[in-house]
């Protein structure tokens, strides 16, 4: 169940920033390249052979997310950050959730190699679904930009379910009292995300 949901998480947000950088901030062309590059980079990192997922990366997500909802406002209120500092943030945020996103998902694959294909097919298909919520399916219901919120939400929820049933997730003290960071931040983002559309 974790790997699926990391793994959508981790497409979603990828592409709400996306769509958030080409479409509100600069139509450029070929500006879709750097979030993607940022994502693959974040993959790459964390799905070597020596896994690279520092607490750092993990304290930084309610940050991130948390910048990640005060620049969806900006955009919903017409108020704006120079082009370059936008981008910047986005990709920035992009790299913290994606990370973690990955992060997570390595602390969760199976010792068994019998599994291991499982594991993949079940990342692969929560990229898919990732992705076709927000091409497909939220240019439907809303005009705006919704699946960056939203996307931002899906980060935090996945992480605290990868936190509470992945394989290797060592406990937190707020962990053990069952309400942790990115619970607190999930919920502050739906609020924002309410109040704004």
């Amino acid at each position: 169940w974790s790997w699926f949901v990391l793994s959508v998480a981790g497409c979603a947000v990828l592409l709400a920033v996306t769509n958030a950088m080409t479409l509100d901030i600069a139509p450029v062309p070929l500006l879709w390249v750097l979030p993607l590059s940022v994502y693959l980079l974040s993959f790459v990192v964390t799905f070597k052979r020596q896994v690279y997922y520092p607490s750092w990366v993990r304290s930084l997500l309610p940050w991130a997310l948390l910048v990640g909802v005060l620049l969806h406002l900006m955009g919903q209120l017409r108020l704006s950050l120079p082009a370059w500092l936008s981008i910047l943030l986005h990709l920035l945020i992009l790299f913290c959730a994606c990370m973690n996103c990955s992060g997570r998902l390595i602390l969760a694959k199976p010792g068994n190699p019998r599994h291991l294909t499982l594991f993949y097919l079940v990342m692969a298909v929560g990229g898919l679904v990732g992705s076709g919520v927000v091409s497909w399916i939220f240019p439907l219901v809303s005009s705006s930009l919704l699946e960056y919120p939203v996307s931002l939400v899906l980060v935090a929820v996945s992480m605290a379910i990868g936190e509470r049933y992945g394989r290797d997730s060592a406990p937190t003290p707020a962990s053990r009292t069952g309400v942790g960071w990115d619970t607190a931040v999930g919920l502050l983002v739906v609020l924002l995300a309410l109040t704004a559309a």
